[in-house]
């Protein structure tokens, strides 16, 4: 899904619900939080490659400084 050529690529809720795993209610989670950013294109989000792999960032340091945290 997220190829590397595709940098101009957007994808939808539903994409990125398939992708990670996860339900739209969670996407949409977290988007409030603002770990996920989108673009509102009229009434739908769409989300760009880079959107996608930052909000995985995202998680993934949040991840690390809870584990560091118990440590």
């Amino acid at each position: 899904m997220l190829d590397d050529n595709n940098d101009l690529q957007v994808y939808t809720i539903h994409d990125v619900e398939k992708f990670m795993q996860i339900t739209q209610r969670t996407v949409y989670d977290h988007m409030k939080s603002g770990n996920l950013k989108g673009i509102k294109v009229g009434n739908k989000w769409r989300f760009t490659r880079k959107q996608i792999l930052d909000y995985i960032q995202r998680l993934e340091r949040k991840v690390e400084i809870k584990k560091d945290a118990k440590d």
